[in-house]
């Protein structure tokens, strides 16, 4: 059993942010067994040669002692229409390969692609990603979503995103909207108008 993962982008052959992703693993490993890890994240990882040329995912499954590792290729998906779903108990602080209370509520959607979770009227999070939005002067994610994505944290160090308080009944003040995790750079992915969250 492994209960915790981290997905990593390997774009040509390179492994993308590894840093970023070897400190959430040690964070997320110090809180799920209260001590310092047994093993770092890439140690004895190797890159395979069919990941020279395009975009993959490698999924890192691991427990206190050990880990298992599969890689895909991956495309993109292009997602256009969010569900809003309400969900005030829900709890996904740690990136845990446990996903059920998150899949239920990803078969609310109905017609949309994705799902945009709202807790306690806070804008958290989609299924797999954290959310920024822009007014036109900037672009900003929730301060409290479900999990920090390594692809947000980064960019808020960066200076690039900030953190604000974003409340259901904000949206609409926001004029677009990109969802961003490790796989979909924020750079490449298309912007969306906030109309499109229902």
């Amino acid at each position: 059993m492994y209960p915790l993962f981290e997905t990593i982008c390997i774009n040509n052959g390179l492994l993308m942010h590894g840093k970023w992703h070897e400190q959430r693993f040690e964070s997320a490993y110090r809180i799920y067994y209260g001590k310092n890890p047994a093993y770092r994240l890439f140690d004895e990882i190797e890159i395979p040669e069919v990941c020279n040329r395009g975009l993959f995912k490698l999924r890192i499954s691991y427990n206190e002692f050990s880990k298992i590792t599969e890689v895909e290729k991956y495309t993109i998906k292009d997602i256009r229409t969010l569900k809003l779903v309400e969900d005030n108990l829900i709890n996904y602080n740690l990136k845990l390969t446990d996903r059920t209370q998150l899949n239920h509520l990803f078969s609310k959607r109905g017609d949309c692609d994705d799902i945009l979770i709202v807790k306690n009227g806070l804008v958290t999070d989609s299924l797999y990603c954290n959310i920024v939005f822009s007014d036109g002067s900037g672009w900003f994610t929730p301060s409290a979503p479900l999990l920090r994505g390594t692809a947000g944290a980064r960019l808020i160090a960066e200076g690039r995103i900030s953190e604000k308080t974003i409340t259901a009944d904000d949206i609409l003040s926001y004029r677009y909207f990109k969802l961003i995790n490790a796989m979909r750079d924020f750079d490449r992915i298309d912007t969306v108008e906030v109309e499109n969250i229902k």
